[in-house]
């Protein structure tokens, strides 16, 4: 039943294509900016499969990953059978031990370069005052047919985390959850994944959820930067670090106090000075606390509690709050650059 996969993948790639107004050519141009490298004879073959001239191809996961992520398909719906349980010929053989879509035996190809390494994390404090990066380790081991996970964060006492990853080639992402050892708390995460060709993960942003610590254990979202060990040892590499770690977007608001103090700074003042030539970048912002907004009408009779609820919704709408933060190839690839500033290819 491969015939049906290769059928199946090629009418779901041919719509969304149309959808999109794309062509063959263009879809090959998106794929080389992931670093993806693929012939115009391939892309053919992918559109266009003839079941007569190529009865045994099998379309490569690392090329099926990489339109699913340019087109925002998600390929592992695709009806054509009923043979889910991995042990069907009609699944490439990478894929032949994976769980729903979800590959968990480290054996597989697509583990390659993650698996048997240990990394260093960085994740800024969960405590709402405590403004330091924290630091850890994470290794990737083989265990009874599953990728097990140890994490340890280096707090005090330091804390030791266990649990599994599990890779989805359709998703392009790598999903961890680890929990603690000797006391109850989970964390997990999920950072993109890209088949490694003889070579090593290297470095990447992952999001991540857990409770934060300290006197305040509410669920919490943060970024995590898992690197390959070894690879941060100076002061300016972890400042970078730092600043990956904020929930950041395209666009960087900062107030006009601190804007004007890295003004004066010694070593890039002079870019902010060039920046600040310009009055495009001069827009002005209010900054409101919350419980402002909630006990205004304490200070004016007449307001209503449900006036201030409604303006508390209508102010988040209107403001320049996103609706969510994507870690997209773009925040990875600055940061691989930076540490790997050398190296011709990308991450994603």
């Amino acid at each position: 039943m491969i015939n049906e996969y290769n059928k199946a993948i090629s009418k779901e790639i041919n719509e969304a294509l149309a959808k999109r107004g794309m062509n063959d050519t263009k879809l090959r141009i998106e794929l080389e900016t992931l670093g993806i490298d693929i012939g115009a004879s391939t892309i053919s073959k992918i559109l266009n499969f003839d079941p007569n001239k190529h009865p045994d191809y099998k379309v490569p996961l690392i090329y099926i990953a990489g339109i699913c992520r340019v087109l925002d398909l998600d390929l592992s719906d695709i009806p054509i059978g009923d043979d889910r349980s991995g042990t069907g010929n009609w699944i490439p053989q990478n894929l032949g031990n994976s769980s729903g879509g979800l590959i968990s035996n480290p054996d597989d190809m697509a583990f390659r370069g993650y698996i048997n390494n240990t990394f260093d994390v960085f994740f800024l404090s969960t405590v709402s005052q405590d403004r330091q990066m924290m630091t850890g380790t994470m290794t990737l081991l083989k265990k009874d047919k599953r990728c097990e996970v140890k994490l340890f964060v280096n707090s005090s006492p330091i804390k030791e985390y266990t649990g599994e990853m599990r890779i989805s080639t359709h998703q392009n992402a790598c999903y961890g959850v680890v929990e603690g050892v000797g006391f109850s708390a989970v964390r997990s995460f999920v950072f993109a994944w890209r088949e490694l060709r003889g070579d090593d993960f290297k470095v990447r942003i992952a999001v991540a959820t857990t409770i934060a610590a300290g006197n305040e254990p509410y669920p919490t979202m943060h970024r995590l930067v898992i690197c390959k060990q070894g690879v941060i040892k100076n002061d300016k590499q972890r400042q970078f670090i730092h600043s990956q770690l904020r929930m950041n977007r395209f666009q960087i608001i900062i107030s006009e106090e601190n804007f004007e103090q890295l003004r004066t700074h010694e070593e890039i003042g002079h870019v902010i000075e060039a920046l600040g030539s310009t009055k495009q970048h001069l827009k002005p912002y209010y900054a409101l606390e919350e419980d402002e907004i909630l006990n205004i009408r304490s200070k004016f009779s007449n307001i209503t509690k449900s006036e201030c609820d409604e303006a508390l919704a209508l102010l988040r709408i209107n403001s320049v709050a996103h609706r969510h933060n994507k870690i997209g190839a773009k925040a990875d690839n600055i940061l691989y650059h930076y540490l790997f500033p050398t190296s011709d290819s990308n991450p994603l």
